[in-house]
């Protein structure tokens, strides 16, 4: 069985406008995936001011 650092990793980060679902709106978010030290693939960017905390919350990547 191979060490849980030796398999692929993933990192995610949201930043938003506050720390309430509700009302509280997405400012960027990021995906950084890391296969033995090496980064195959991120992706991230902005998102517009209407784009509340919860519509990304189940959605799939492309």
């Amino acid at each position: 069985m191979a060490a849980w650092h030796g398999g692929a990793l993933v990192g995610f980060d949201l930043e938003t406008t506050g720390t309430e679902p509700g009302e509280s709106r997405i400012v960027t978010a990021a995906v950084v995936e890391v296969r033995g030290g090496e980064v195959p693939g991120r992706r991230g960017g902005g998102a517009g001011p209407r784009v509340g905390a919860r519509v990304l919350v189940g959605r799939q990547a492309n």
